[in-house]
């Protein structure tokens, strides 16, 4: 989790850097021995976790140009073809994550000619007109020029024309409603433009509105040492040149660090319940019920690992939507006519205005809400319980607080507007919230009994 976390700031910093460095014009390419396809390996290990949380089938494939070629070892920046990599991959489970088939393919091959489009005909972005000219010094060796082609082939939602145009300008997202559903600052396949122009480089795209889209690239590389005839007669046979690598878990070991080649990909509901750890002697705090709604698995998995061990049971939400749909079992909702229905054939059926919860609801305390994320945030979400609430969908108050780094005094206002019992800014530590946890539930609970729902909010919100 720290080594994923490490990386996962490296990257911002990353970004950030290169973004400052590109405005100065101090960016240089520093070639380094690279095998392509465990480089590819290596991007992949590092989007392993997301890969199994969406459960997305993730594939190498090396194509006839590079095998003809048998290119092995190659000079080339590493660090600057993987960071274009891992934007244009991070992009794709971004798209993908919801799509009904979850699949993304990355395409290999190479040429010596300099390629004039990418995958499917897509059109390669115009180099700039003031662009200086790539030149090879000694460190890069005297191997033969090779051009080296890359695409990132997703199943996702795709893009139509207008959203196309927009594509690879700074600060740039193919629509106002990206941000909002997928987050993203806008800037990563700016830098990827940038980085691929570098390295005397073209990308480009191909998009159909719900067909997927494939982002393609090529740079400039030479090989590593000088072309052998008879290597190219060699049959490849390493298994990830050909086979479709598949990241999901293993039931038996759940680590996301297992690979299958060829797996049955198990199933996992998008709100799933992370069953309580036993320890010898049991937490003497009362038992809470907790949904964490956090859209970085990174901090699902510290928050809910410190919730267990102190006696928690943890339910997990990706977005507020799915935070919606898991309140719909919880003791919190309101029995249908056709629930009723359902029930009379086995009991006395309740009449068609109650307000008891389904007799097999599954149990929730307390809510810990992250503010920004995809799909649906914080601040929307929270509003709707509370207008479900007023409706008489949700028949009692929902404890909700709000995890967020925006520790101004104007947004924790904000959130308490919005419907928040409470706010807690990051960083936190989780036994200090447990407490709150606590006393924010037996807070409702009393006024479940004393008061009216709809000043309870307000009462609450001044407490913690």
């Amino acid at each position: 989790t720290i080594i994923l976390c490490a990386q996962h700031q490296g990257r911002i910093v990353d970004d950030i850097l290169t973004l400052s460095k590109l405005d100065s014009n101090l960016l240089v390419v520093s070639p380094d021995t690279v095998d392509m396809p465990a480089l590819m390996e290596k991007c992949f290990k590092m989007h392993e976790a997301e890969l199994v949380r969406a459960k997305i089938a993730i594939a190498l494939r090396v194509h006839e140009g590079y095998r003809n070629l048998a290119v092995g070892n190659v000079m080339l920046d590493s660090s600057r073809l993987l960071q274009v990599v891992i934007n244009l991959l991070t992009n794709a489970i971004k798209f993908t994550q919801f799509a009904e088939r979850k699949e993304i393919t990355v395409h290999l091959n190479a040429s010596t000619t300099r390629p004039t489009e990418g995958m499917y005909d897509a059109p390669y972005v115009p180099f700039r007109a003031n662009r200086p000219e790539h030149q090879f010094t000694a460190e890069w060796g005297t191997g033969d020029e090779v051009f080296l082609s890359l695409s990132v082939e997703d199943s996702g939602k795709g893009m139509n024309d207008e959203e196309l145009k927009l594509l690879f300008n700074r600060f740039s997202q193919a629509s106002p409603k990206t941000y909002k559903q997928y987050g993203g600052s806008g800037l990563g396949l700016f830098i990827s433009r940038e980085l691929t122009d570098l390295q005397d480089g073209q990308i480009g795209v191909h998009s159909e509105p719900n067909k997927g889209s494939t982002f393609s690239f090529y740079i400039k590389a030479r090989r590593a040492v000088e072309f052998d005839s008879h290597i190219a007669d060699a049959p490849l046979t390493t298994p990830t040149l050909n086979t479709p690598v598949t990241y999901t878990r293993d039931i038996a070991h759940p680590s996301p660090r297992t690979l299958h080649a060829n797996p049955d990909v198990e199933t996992h509901s998008a709100v799933r319940k992370l069953s309580a750890i036993s320890n010898t002697h049991p937490p003497e705090s009362p038992h809470l019920h907790v949904l964490v709604v956090e859209d970085n698995i990174i901090n699902q998995r510290v928050m809910s690992q410190q919730l267990r061990r102190l006696g928690c049971t943890v339910h997990l939400a990706n977005h507020g939507l799915e935070a919606l749909d898991f309140l719909r079992t919880t003791q919190f909702w309101r029995l249908t006519a056709a629930e009723q229905r359902k029930l009379s054939v086995h009991e006395e059926a309740p009449s068609p205005r109650t307000t008891s919860p389904p007799p097999t609801a599954v149990p929730l305390s307390v809510i810990l809400m992250d503010l920004e994320m995809p799909v649906l945030g914080g601040l929307e979400t929270v509003k709707r319980i509370r207008a479900l609430q007023d409706e008489g969908e949700i028949i009692a108050h929902v404890p909700v607080i709000a995890v967020t780094a925006n520790a101004r005094s104007e947004q924790i206002a904000n959130a308490i507007d919005h419907g928040m019992d409470s706010v807690v800014t990051k960083p936190f530590r989780i036994p200090e919230l447990v407490p709150q946890m606590e006393e924010l539930v037996k807070r409702v609970r009393q006024y479940g009994r004393n008061g009216s729902l709809g000043a309870q909010r307000k009462s609450l919100s001044g407490g913690i």
